[in-house]
């Protein structure tokens, strides 16, 4: 897929994520209300469904933390690939914890609606309880926001494009920003011109212009010259090769 699919992609699905994860609590707090472990236990029997709803919403976090991994992973690799592999995986490692706590909840419902034969003993159901609501809270908070810490620093460190939507002083703006060639799109300004410029410089590869712009400088001085001595070689030569090879599937010539 292409940076741009999974930006969608990643978009709505963190804005999913936090609609899904604010519902999850309130129906949470809701279905376990009490001050012990029997109070908490008698409140999840009288709101079976909405503890079968907080297992079924934390199945969609889980699902929605493993995707926001691996497309995280797509945007920002380019920019520290170690650094998004380590943010994907405590992100992988956030949808796993999560993963867990599901079983946890039904087994919780099950000694709470449970009666007559099926029922454990008191003490053992007690117990049983304490345990399942220990809570992994702090584990999967730890990994959500060390994965959210290192890829929201690798978005940062991206590309910025400063857009122009009213008249400002140049001054009056950071240093570098103001360094940077802007994009005028305020009302005076030809808006699709302008937004043409942003789809450009979007996506634009510098690496391949400055490449590009490298092979040429070679070329025309070869070619103005003549001279043996100015032909790629070596290691020079496999990488002109393989950056025109690699060129061949970009959308845009430089």
């Amino acid at each position: 897929m292409t940076r741009n699919t999974n930006a969608r992609i990643a978009g709505v699905t963190f804005l999913a994520y936090i609609v899904v994860g604010i519902t999850d609590m309130q129906l949470h707090s809701r279905a376990r209300a009490g001050a012990d472990i029997e109070a908490r236990l008698v409140s999840m029997s009288q709101h079976a469904d909405l503890v079968r709803y907080t297992a079924l919403l934390g199945i969609v976090e889980v699902f929605c933390a493993l995707v926001l991994a691996v497309t995280l992973y797509a945007i920002t690799r380019d920019e520290d690939r170690e650094l998004a592999k380590l943010g994907m995986i405590c992100r992988v490692a956030e949808g796993i914890i999560g993963a867990f706590s599901v079983p946890g909840t039904l087994a919780l419902l099950w000694l709470a609606t449970a009666s007559g034969n099926d029922a454990p003993d008191r003490t053992a159901m007690h117990a049983l309880a304490a345990y399942l609501m220990r809570g992994d809270m702090p584990f999967t908070a730890t990994f959500f926001a060390v994965g959210s810490t290192l890829f929201a620093w690798l978005l940062l460190r991206g590309r910025i494009i400063p857009v122009v939507l009213r008249q400002v002083t140049p001054q009056d703006t950071n240093e570098i920003i103001r360094k940077l060639n802007w994009i005028f799109l305020s009302d005076a300004d030809d808006f699709p011109k302008g937004l043409a410029r942003v789809k450009t410089a979007i996506e634009l590869d510098f690496d391949w212009v400055e490449e590009h712009s490298r092979l040429q400088l070679r070329a025309l001085e070869w070619d103005r010259r003549k001279d043996a001595s100015l032909l790629l070689r070596g290691r020079d030569l496999r990488t002109a090769r393989t950056s025109i090879l690699t060129a061949g599937a970009k959308k845009k010539d430089p």
